[in-house]
């Protein structure tokens, strides 16, 4: 990803670096979530996202305009500020601003919340490693930096269909 530009990589909607995974968590016995269960997650999601838009014309958080934004994806005040701290340290664009609103807002439907919460945001910092947003999260001067493994595999799966 280095040797993309900032400008053209802000471009690209999905861009995940993957670290290279240890022999012990290869080897670990342990039980995952069954498919099933995530695809169930989804749909729920899916259902939330399409009874909010049913009057707007769209169906899903990544259609989202400007205003739809605004209207939709509101921050809870630790939030906020935690964003705001990326987009001012990180030098993010208005367009990644809008991008990280919109998967926020996804997290913030897998985990049936109202508002997007400092835990959604750090669940979407480990999504999106190559903005570098985890930085952010770990100088957060908050208790929370929570990230939900059920709904990251969630998102994943939710980026992959509508991307």
């Amino acid at each position: 990803m280095s040797k993309i530009s900032g400008p053209l990589l802000d471009r690209i909607d999905i861009h995940i670096e993957l670290p290279s995974v240890k022999y012990k968590e290869l080897s670990d016995i342990k039980d995952a979530e069954p498919s099933r269960v995530i695809k169930e997650r989804v749909e729920k999601t899916r259902a939330i996202q399409r009874k909010r838009f049913e009057t707007e014309g769209i169906f899903y958080n990544a259609q989202m305009n400007t205003k739809l934004i605004k209207k939709y994806c509101v921050l809870e005040d630790e939030a906020k500020e935690l964003l705001k701290m990326a987009m001012t340290e990180l030098g993010l664009w208005a367009r990644a601003y809008d991008k990280l609103l919109k998967a926020s807002r996804t997290i913030a439907d897998l985990a049936v919340a109202e508002n997007i919460k400092t835990e959604h945001l750090t669940t979407l910092s480990s999504l999106l490693s190559s903005l570098k947003f985890y930085v952010t999260v770990q100088n957060c001067k908050s208790n929370s930096n929570k990230i939900y493994p059920d709904i990251f595999l969630s998102v994943l799966h939710m980026l992959l269909a509508y991307y």
